[in-house]
């Protein structure tokens, strides 16, 4: 029988440690890079940082909370509220990127 530790490999520290590696040239582009590692266009078009109409709110979960400490952890100019901003703009125009399923 499979236990939690099977279905969860990854401690939320060695998450964040190894998201912290992806970088990038800026805040922006590394919660960009961030976002685009751990999910598609498609997943990131259900998803907005606050729930509203049909999407899922994605401000208050685990992963949100790692990619935060990732970004925090990589760059020495963030803040929640940038890396927030970031992660607002990134999630609004998935749905227009390749693969996002397009505008309807």
């Amino acid at each position: 029988m499979a236990g939690a530790k099977d279905k969860f490999p990854m401690s939320t520290a060695k998450q964040v440690q190894h998201l912290a590696r992806v970088g990038g040239k800026d805040l922006k582009d590394t919660v960009h890079k961030v976002f685009d590692r751990l999910f598609s266009n498609v997943l990131m078009s259900h998803f907005n940082m606050k729930r509203k109409k049909v999407k899922m709110s994605l401000q208050n979960t685990k992963i949100y909370q790692a990619i935060q400490d990732a970004v925090l952890k990589s760059c020495k100019e963030a803040t929640e509220v940038a890396v927030h901003r970031h992660a607002v703009e990134h999630l609004k125009h998935a749905l227009g990127r390749r693969g996002g399923g397009g505008h309807t």
